[in-house]
């Protein structure tokens, strides 16, 4: 190999790694709004023009359509971070693949936030982004869990309702919020660690 195209590997490692690309969630995320849209939008229509007994089936099919949009809206969010900490753990391993034996037992125990965040820089850590992205783990990880606000969730995002309450948010409006975040943390990430 020459050193040129060395040069070259080099850079599309960098860009890979800097960089949280979004495309697949992005790409599902616009099927399910269109999908979801197109099924509320026709059972409204079937909803104005019934009656009786046969507009309260359609309500309960309006009422399961929106459940299922909750879902998937979860789900995306669960996604985007499930993308944050892939990218982050492929930062984490890629910076410290020569590190000395006694750091392999942390790198191995990577599905941990405790032991992933020891390898974010603490500039980092003092962003509003880093606090966004955090907010976006416990909330994934009360949608993963219970669906309900947790005391933790509740202290760092209070607007999303009591402890113990189920989770009130517009899950559209945070996944481009959370998305820009997570992509400056990954991005601050790698630059800092390059230096």
């Amino acid at each position: 190999m020459s050193p040129s195209s060395g040069g070259h590997m080099d850079e599309l490692v960098e860009q890979y790694l800097r960089t949280l690309d979004s495309t697949i969630i992005d790409s599902f995320r616009m099927l399910f709004y269109e999908a979801s849209d197109s099924q509320l939008g026709a059972i409204s229509a079937r909803y104005g023009n019934a009656s009786g007994l046969n507009k309260e089936w359609i309500y309960d099919d309006g009422v399961q359509a929106n459940m299922i949009r909750r879902l998937g809206e979860e789900l995306i969010l669960i996604s985007l971070y499930h993308l944050f900490e892939k990218k982050l753990k492929e930062i984490i391993r890629y910076r410290h693949s020569t590190s000395s034996n006694e750091n392999q037992g942390d790198k191995h125990s990577l599905h941990r936030w405790d032991e992933m965040k020891k390898y974010i820089p603490e500039s980092v850590k003092k962003s509003n982004e880093y606090q966004h992205v955090n907010t976006l783990r416990v909330l994934v990880n009360c949608f993963k869990h219970a669906g309900i606000v947790s005391a933790e969730l509740n202290m760092l995002e209070p607007s999303f309702g009591q402890v113990g309450d189920e989770i009130i948010c517009d899950i559209g409006s945070l996944y481009e919020k959370y998305k820009i975040c997570a992509s400056s943390v990954i991005r601050q990430t790698y630059v800092d660690h390059r230096t």
